[in-house]
Formats: C-alpha cells, structure tokens, sequence
C-alpha cells in the first residue's frame, strides 16, 4: 500500500463581518434621508412613480437612487432639473455620496 501523502484540503474561512450596531444603522438611516433627490421629492410632494414616469424608468430605480445603490445620470437630472438645475443637483448628490457613512458597522 502507498505512503499516505496527499493533504487535507484548506477551505478559506470568511471573515466574521463586524456585529450591527444601532449607532451603525442611524447613521446610515441619517444619510438616506439627506439624499438630494428624497429631500426635493419630499419638500415638493412628489410620488417616486410620478418621477419614474419624467425619467422613464421604475419607481424601483428612483427608490434604490435614493437608497444610494446607484445614482441617475446627468440625463436623468437634465429631465428633472434643467440645465443649471441638473448641475447643482449632480454636485449636491456628489457631496451626498462622499459623506457616505461607514458601513463597517452595518450588516445589511
């Protein structure tokens, strides 16, 4: 019989994500509301579906813009905004987007 030589094969373990935390999950909370196009969807009393329709995309698209899975392009704020309009509003989101809380501290 041969020498048993081969090896037991690693399987990589997964880091443990950190535990959330209620100050991890405000704060993102916190951030969501600030979003540019949810605070002037709320200040004007405008439906998600209403603005879906103007950018001809799902309200599903506008809820996760705001959610911060993605953001609309500059087309998408030209429609909504006008020129200058859509130049404030892409700077707001930027500003928006870097002040992104950490999401270490968040499980999601």
């Amino acid at each position: 019989m041969p020498p048993n030589n081969t090896r037991k094969a690693t399987v990589p373990v997964a880091k443990k994500t950190p535990s959330a935390t209620p100050e991890g999950f405000e704060a993102v909370r916190d951030w969501i509301a600030r979003n540019p196009m949810r605070v002037w969807r709320e200040r004007y009393r405008v439906p998600r579906v209403h603005v879906s329709v103007v950018l001809q995309c799902t309200d599903k698209t506008i809820q996760n813009w705001e959610n911060g899975s993605g953001q609309p392009t500059h087309s998408h704020l030209l429609l909504l905004f006008g020129s200058p309009g859509a130049t404030e509003m892409q700077d707001r989101w930027t500003q928006w987007y870097t002040d992104r809380p950490n999401q270490e501290n968040v499980r999601v």
